[in-house]
């Protein structure tokens, strides 16, 4: 889609709804920010890790009972990392102790985005016997309202972060999204991938070229390169088309 007329360029059954595995954090981030936003809370603020967000697994920060770190550092590692156990942390510490209540957050944003199809059941997009879900169209109005965050458009484009909990050495997470900096597909610089063996691989990619600016939603493909193949064609395509 043409982020900057709402054009469509391409689509293949963007209606249908279906698994969008950690997708789904970018909702996450979404309602962590606005909540942030609206209540003035530091991003330093600390943040005790709970017994139930630790057995969330896998990908996960390595979180224990009790560590401590800063707001910041668990949400950029939610996004950047893919880190599921800071996923429902987040949801714990802003749902007041209970991820329950930020679950419903979750639903309501995307009732307001106008995304009548999508369901969150858990802030991290780990299947269970429902999976969160949503169709490509609304994952791009979801990402667009995303990206209009700088603290977003921030995180979402780094190759990489410093983790660093309390007492606790510093280690280097590194974005699944090996689309970034990429030389055959310049320009990208987010937003999300995601797998489950439901959902496949899966990506929301944001482009920016030259004024232009693209997003692009995939899923289900059957392996990483799979995706990120067709994901630098359709961008390729659609920029030489804009020159047009």
């Amino acid at each position: 889609m043409d982020v900057d007329t709402g054009r469509v360029l391409w689509s293949l059954n963007p209606h249908r709804a279906v698994p969008i595995a950690s997708m789904s954090k970018m909702m996450t981030l979404l309602v962590a920010l606005e909540t942030i936003e609206f209540h003035h809370i530091p991003l330093s603020r600390t943040v005790t890790v709970s017994n139930s967000a630790v057995q969330v697994t896998p990908t996960i920060a390595g979180l224990r009972p009790k560590d401590q770190l800063t707001l910041a550092s668990l949400l950029q590692s939610t996004i950047v990392k893919s880190a599921n156990d800071c996923a429902q942390m987040t949801a714990e510490f802003f749902g007041g102790g209970k991820a329950a209540p930020f679950i419903a957050a979750m639903n309501r944003k995307a009732k307001a985005l106008g995304m009548s199809q999508a369901v969150f059941f858990n802030p991290h997009g780990l299947p269970a016997q429902q999976n969160n879900r949503a169709s490509c169209e609304e994952m791009v109005r979801l990402g667009t309202a995303l990206m209009q965050h700088p603290l977003a458009r921030e995180w979402v484009s780094r190759q990489k972060i410093t983790f660093t909990k309390k007492g606790a050495k510093s280690v280097l997470f590194y974005n699944h999204n090996r689309l970034l900096k990429s030389k055959q597909c310049p320009g990208v610089n987010g937003i999300k991938t995601g797998f489950t063996q439901r959902a496949g691989f899966c990506i929301t990619a944001n482009c920016e070229r030259d004024n232009h600016h693209l997003m692009a939603v995939v899923t289900g493909c059957p392996s990483q390169r799979d995706r990120d193949s067709l994901v630098k064609k359709l961008f390729n395509w659609g920029f030489r088309r804009l020159d047009k």
